[in-house]
């Protein structure tokens, strides 16, 4: 029988292979479509062991990353709130029927779709009122899905966001404003705070902004599911923080123009392939060399894992920080730092 995205998929399979060489080849098929098995088998590990292997595996990031930019795009060509809907709900979903309707984008569109639907209707609820709605819809469909591992991140990872985006932003913008004032008295800075708060942010604020915005989304999500992913595979990558710091952001924004260039690709000659993922395969080259040059595997604890007690007094010290729960001054540092003492001595005793 005839099968639409079948034919796609294998038409941008085709068109991938044909204007690129075979290693950025294998990264866009793997990046777009989930597709690994063309990538060289020591490259594979060694990405695995840097911690940044998820984003082989298509499901919020991608999703999140294509919903983004549809609506920016929406956006930018002032679409009213109807057409806006339906082109970004027709793109979404066509995506996740190119890559399969796996589980993990059918959570990911589900979870996309009710957070814009409660945004859209004034649904006056927070991130992590929707994204827990989302998860209640997507259980109804799916109850399984509880135990598996890529709902228990995804959903981690939107915990994470939730709880920590802030905080970390805030740590960040005055780490930032202390470095820029050194030297400067106390009077002199709360002058040039005000000054800021007045006036619009300079091109160069605006580009540290999205910086530091980017990587602190990252930090938040990856926050919340060290515990999931150190005992899902068995070992602690040392670099999978900075690594997923520098690299996600990347990805995510240039995921959808990737997408966006094979797809055009797609309906063009055969031969515009070449011309157009010409740049896209110099850019994979350039992010993948150093998993091509260096051995990560050296800088992963291997056999370590968090027991329930670890798990839970990590989570428990994290939602203190996060300030979730209206505890504050000493006792909220006190209560952190006697449960960072105990999750230690968890993580002690479970791994001696």
């Amino acid at each position: 029988t005839f099968d639409l995205f079948l034919e796609i998929r294998q038409r941008m399979t085709e068109r991938i292979c044909l204007g690129m060489d075979e290693g950025a080849a294998a990264l866009t098929l793997a990046i777009l479509l989930g597709d690994t098995s063309r990538i060289e088998g020591s490259i594979l590990q060694n990405i695995r062991m840097g911690g940044i292997a998820h984003v082989f595996a298509v499901s919020g990031l991608h999703v999140g990353a294509l919903y983004a930019f549809c609506r920016f795009l929406a956006k930018k060509c002032k679409f009213s709130k109807l057409p806006t809907f339906g082109f970004v709900f027709f793109i979404v979903v066509a995506y996740g029927g190119i890559c399969g309707y796996s589980a993990s984008v059918i959570r990911a569109i589900i979870t996309c779709l009710c957070f814009y639907l409660a945004r859209e209707i004034g649904v006056k609820a927070d991130f992590l009122e929707i994204i827990g709605g989302a998860a209640i819809v997507v259980l109804l469909l799916f109850p399984t899905l509880l135990f598996d591992v890529g709902f228990q991140l995804s959903y981690g990872a939107c915990m994470g966001l939730s709880c920590f985006s802030k905080p970390f932003t805030r740590l960040a913008d005055n780490g930032i404003f202390l470095l820029s004032t050194l030297g400067k008295s106390k009077e002199q800075r709360m002058e040039m705070k005000k000054q800021k708060e007045n006036m619009p942010p300079a091109f160069w604020e605006k580009g540290i902004g999205v910086a530091v915005g980017a990587i602190v989304t990252t930090l938040a999500a990856q926050t919340f599911t060290l515990p999931i992913t150190v005992n899902t595979f068995g070992y602690l990558s040392l670099l999978s923080v900075p690594l997923n710091c520098l690299v996600v952001p990347i990805l995510v924004a240039l995921f959808p123009i990737f997408l966006g260039l094979v797809a055009i690709a797609c309906v063009l000659p055969a031969a515009a392939a070449v011309y157009l993922l010409y740049l896209p395969a110099v850019l994979w080259h350039a992010i993948v060399l150093p998993f091509e040059l260096l051995d990560l595997s050296k800088t992963a604890i291997v056999g370590l894992t968090f027991s329930g007690g670890a798990t839970t007094l990590y989570c428990a010290a994290f939602v203190l920080i996060s300030g979730k729960i209206n505890v504050k001054g000493w006792k909220k540092w006190g209560m952190v730092g006697l449960y960072a003492i105990l999750f230690l001595l968890a993580m002690i005793v479970g791994n001696g």
